[in-house]
């Protein structure tokens, strides 16, 4: 017989009393809501989340050591903590996540337990409900301390048993990823119930392998299976070993690592951080990782030099154009972590559909003085994403990425030149080509003219040749240059030879008459050098020899 079933009777008239004496303290969730958010509690006592909101909510601990899942309106999730410290959390449920805080007294160190009670049309009977499967669960985590169903000390594991595992597990978690995670520490039977038994397989885990093997769940993770412990399972599933040297110089597995999606939803254009941690087994023996985004676009490259036996991690910053599911895949060799972004809004269309890639702009001023405040008007098929290239260096989101989408209809897009020049201002629209990949394509333009007559592009007979004054101020480096300009808003670029570059403004106030300006510049080193000075149309250049 159970040990559960000969002491359960017993321990539940023990542990009501000690029940009653505990307090049990409410609060309530809704849409971007927590109240209160901060509880200061004493060990033994229940903290009951109630949402109250029309949708379903949730209760992730940031080290997680607890995970609550989709709450339903009307439904409860119960937290009986025996342990004392400071737990943080969050209910990001609704996109944007709000926080909370538990702060327990005192000095217990009993496992907490966790609940999550559906609604019912009568919350006393739910949280009464609740407070009984925490006992329960107290009894299950006696049962495992007293010897029932033990865990092998050295759990077996394999290619054909590795666990899916998409989120932080730990105790009170439950799902087919946890019955994963036990099919692969050896823990049977596999009931999907991440208990006492589970969690004490995991710590074993964790400490054969030097991941951690101290502290607990709500310090250090131990016991509880997060990026770094479902890397190295993963590592393990492959072939490879998880392990790491006592030297810290790095173990025999080939490749292994982990990412993080930050958002996972929202609507396009989508942009997203995306860190990937490689190396996390600390192997001395190098590897090539390939990120994609699931989206057709170019995938990047994560190389891991052999001399490098420790883990590394990058950002990437990514952009969904359109709507849709995608995956994001960290993949080298038979080694793979992925995450799913889904993204609201219209699909991407087809280059070869109905809503071919086609566009318009126009603009009603096309030409005068600088500044030149311009209005586009903009057409395309309503739901493609497009951008507007206005020809002097900026877009519509000074990014080169879509910011907009086609309503069908025109759209205004005011942009100011501010120097004189001739501009080809391009509309851009992203389609899927036939290899899968978003991309830009142009599909019309408009020519802008900035400044009139003499005064935008002078005769090249109205400038004199630049010359170079070396040894500025005694230092055999440093140089100068002189020329003249006499147009109303400044075309001016000056190459120094040295890979230097500067564009200068001061002639944007001189009009009409010629002025004679100086630029000033240090080298880095003796040698020869161009000089290349470009005003509006003309074009000169000028040798200089530097000696130190």
């Amino acid at each position: 017989m159970k040990i559960q079933s000969v002491v359960s009777g017993f321990l539940l008239a023990l542990l009501l009393p000690a029940l009653a004496l505990a307090a049990q303290t409410t609060v309530s969730l809704s849409a971007n809501s927590i109240s209160p958010s901060i509880v200061t509690i004493n060990p033994g006592d229940t903290v009951v989340w109630n949402n109250i909101g029309s949708s379903n909510q949730t209760v992730t601990a940031n080290n997680g050591a607890f995970q609550s899942g989709a709450i339903g309106s009307g439904g409860q999730f119960a937290a009986t903590f025996n342990t004392s410290g400071t737990y943080n959390y969050y209910d990001n449920a609704n996109g944007s996540a709000v926080v909370g805080e538990i702060i327990v007294n005192g000095s217990a160190q009993v496992q907490p337990t966790y609940v999550t009670t559906p609604a019912s049309s009568n919350s006393s009977t739910a949280s009464l409900t609740a407070e009984v499967q925490a006992l329960i669960a107290q009894i299950n985590a006696l049962e495992g301390q007293s010897g029932g169903s033990p865990v092998a000390s050295a759990p077996t594991y394999g290619v054909g048993t590795c666990p899916q595992i998409g989120r932080v597990l730990s105790y009170g978690s439950s799902g087919s990823d946890v019955t994963g995670v036990q099919q692969f520490l050896g823990v049977s039977p596999a009931t999907g119930f991440y208990g006492s038994i589970t969690q004490s397989a995991v710590e074993k885990w964790q400490a054969a392998n030097n991941i951690i093997s101290y502290g607990t769940p709500a310090t250090t993770g131990y016991g509880v299976v997060g990026p770094r412990t479902e890397a190295a399972i993963r590592l393990a599933c492959s072939g490879g070993s998880s392990g790491t040297t006592a030297s810290g110089s790095g173990g025999t597995g080939t490749v292994s690592g982990f990412i993080q999606v930050s958002p996972i939803s929202g609507a396009a254009p989508l942009g997203v951080n995306v860190v990937a941690t490689v190396n996390t087994a600390n192997a001395c023996t190098g590897g090539t990782y390939t990120l994609s985004f699931g989206d057709g676009s170019s995938s990047q490259v994560i190389n891991v030099a052999p001399v490098n036996c420790s883990q590394q991690n990058q950002t990437f910053q990514h952009t969904y154009q359109y709507g849709g599911s995608y995956t994001v895949t960290l993949s080298a060799g038979s080694h793979q972590s992925t995450a799913t972004v889904t993204v609201s809004g219209p699909a991407a269309p087809s280059s070869g559909s109905s809503t071919q890639a086609s566009g318009s702009i126009s603009a009603l001023v096309t030409s005068g003085p600088p500044p030149l405040n311009v209005t586009f008007y903009v057409s395309c098929a309503s739901g493609l994403a497009y951008d507007v290239v206005f020809g002097d260096g900026s877009d519509l989101g000074s990014t080169g990425v879509s910011q907009s989408t086609c309503n069908g209809g025109l759209q205004g897009i005011p942009h100011t030149y501010s120097k004189a020049g001739t501009y080809t201002a391009q509309l851009e629209v992203f389609v899927r080509n036939s290899n899968g990949a978003v991309s830009p394509t142009d599909v019309a333009n408009q020519t802008i003219t900035v400044g009139s007559g003499s005064s935008s592009t002078p005769s090249s007979s109205t400038y004199q040749p630049p010359t170079v004054t070396p040894n500025v101020g005694g230092n055999p480096l440093a140089v100068s240059l002189q020329y003249n300009y006499d147009t109303n808003g400044c075309q001016i670029s000056i190459n120094w030879g040295d890979g230097a570059s500067i564009n200068p403004t001061g002639c944007s106030t001189f009009s009409g008459t010629s002025q004679t300006f100086t630029q000033s510049h240090t080298y880095a080193q003796a040698g020869a050098y161009t000089i290349t000075l470009q005003r509006a149309s003309q074009t000169d250049t000028v040798g200089v020899s530097i000696s130190n």
